[in-house]
């Protein structure tokens, strides 16, 4: 099996990805003389970006406070040594205490809004938070949430570009990056928060120094360098920031209401018994198909009955059956095709379940994305690159683009999962 190098989380792979990344086409294609190298806080940002086949992918484990990868990455069970050197510096340890506040004058966030659930900063500035002084999890993982994860993901990124050598020969190289941090800061902040606001600042001041390095390392310069930048999701405003400010109606834990209504509704009509398998996975609920086999019930009723009881329940827009899907006896809804997309045939549920737009699924106090809505899919994609026209476009297009574009731009075969169309064709110069 799989085991972690470097720190005390759980074994992560790539085993559960089932289609090659841009990183693996590019290693096929150069019998493995291009290096591929990942670096995120979140393990399956770090693999699942980078891939199989990868030469170097570490994330953060937040037990030990250390950069980790595991022996799918690293056979040999040792960290490589720019990695190891990395953890030994022990950087994040220098954070112990630190203070987060707004890194501009204050009446410049006078356009965010503090989230409901957070009380106003006793010092006055539009937020502050302290990280933990102790040096354990509560740090290692408090700072994730705060400036300090975007730093210490830069200077790992920093350090990957001079010990792998990265963009040093005419053979390309690929780095993935995700900042991790700026999900975690919009999830408990809101997106209208000032929080989020100066991560976002910070943000891009690491980038134009990461830019920068690149610029002065790499020969030729970032001419050199082809660049993409984007996010995986959008989110959702706070309910009761949008609720209770801006009277929208939001709803909030709505997911978790239709599920036990629907373990109610099956307990009352066929019986007591495990029904629903779990809660909620994104949109996916899982129906207890042995124990429907064992009464002599067709799984289609089951669905259809779930479907008709979810959509009954406050804050659902639709709801669709495994069957119903498969089949395409669906409404052709505009967003149809990311239900479609988002639905695994052997691996998704047996319900499908859709929140109301402006509502959450989710509970807590703080915020997440998901939905089929424009808010949650609405993100920006940033080429730079030899082949690509300078311009702002506003026509839609997809994240799912973004590979097979850099595909074209390196000469390589799409992925073997490819579902998005190449925009160099349409770019171009």
């Amino acid at each position: 099996g799989v085991e972690t190098v470097g720190g005390k989380s759980g074994p992560m792979s790539p085993r559960n990805l089932l289609v090659t990344t841009v990183g693996d086409e590019l290693e096929m294609a150069t019998n493995d003389r291009s290096k591929v190298v990942g670096v995120a806080i979140k393990d399956r940002a770090s693999i699942l970006m980078a891939g199989h086949a990868a030469d170097t992918v570490i994330w953060w484990d937040a037990g030990s406070g250390n950069w980790v990868t595991s022996t799918w990455f690293a056979p040999d069970k040792q960290l490589p040594t720019w990695v190891a050197d990395l953890n030994a510096a022990r950087p994040v340890d220098k954070a112990a205490g630190a203070v987060w506040e707004p890194l501009l004058a204050d009446d410049v966030y006078r356009i965010a809004r503090r989230s409901p659930a957070e009380k106003p900063a006793a010092n006055g500035k539009p937020f502050s938070h302290t990280l933990s002084t102790k040096l354990d999890v509560g740090l290692y993982g408090g700072m994730i949430s705060s400036p300090v994860g975007n730093e210490m993901t830069f200077a790992a990124a920093t350090r990957a570009v001079d010990a792998e050598k990265l963009g040093q020969n005419d053979v390309p190289d690929i780095l993935v990056i995700n900042l991790s941090t700026n999900d975690y800061v919009g999830h408990q902040y809101g997106p209208n928060s000032p929080e989020v606001m100066d991560i976002t600042i910070r943000t891009d001041r690491l980038l134009s120094d990461f830019l920068n390095n690149l610029n002065r390392k790499v020969p030729g310069g970032i001419d050199n360098v082809a660049m993409i930048v984007s996010g995986d999701h959008g989110v959702v405003s706070i309910p009761e920031e949008a609720n209770g400010t801006y009277h929208t109606g939001a709803l909030r834990g709505i997911g978790g209401a239709a599920v036990d209504a629907i373990k109610k509704a099956f307990a009352a009509k066929y019986g007591e018994g495990k029904w629903v398998l779990s809660g909620l996975a994104g949109q996916n609920l899982y129906l207890n198909r042995a124990l429907a086999k064992e009464k002599g019930l067709d799984m289609r009723d089951l669905e259809g009955f779930a479907v008709e009881t979810a959509l009954a329940s406050p804050g659902i827009f639709a709801a669709f059956g495994r069957h119903q899907l498969l089949e395409n006896r669906v409404p052709q809804y505009p967003w149809l095709s990311r239900v479609v997309n988002g639905y695994h045939n052997q691996l998704g549920g047996d319900v499908f379940i859709l929140e109301a737009a402006g509502d959450y699924d989710g509970g807590g106090t703080g915020t997440g994305h998901g939905s089929v809505w424009d808010y949650d899919a609405h993100v920006p994609i940033i080429f730079r690159a030899r082949g690509i026209k300078p311009g702002v476009y506003t026509r839609p297009v997809h994240t799912s683009d973004i590979a097979p574009t850099l595909s074209r731009l390196l000469g390589l075969s799409f992925p073997t999962g490819n579902v998005g169309q190449p925009l160099v064709d349409k770019l171009e110069k």
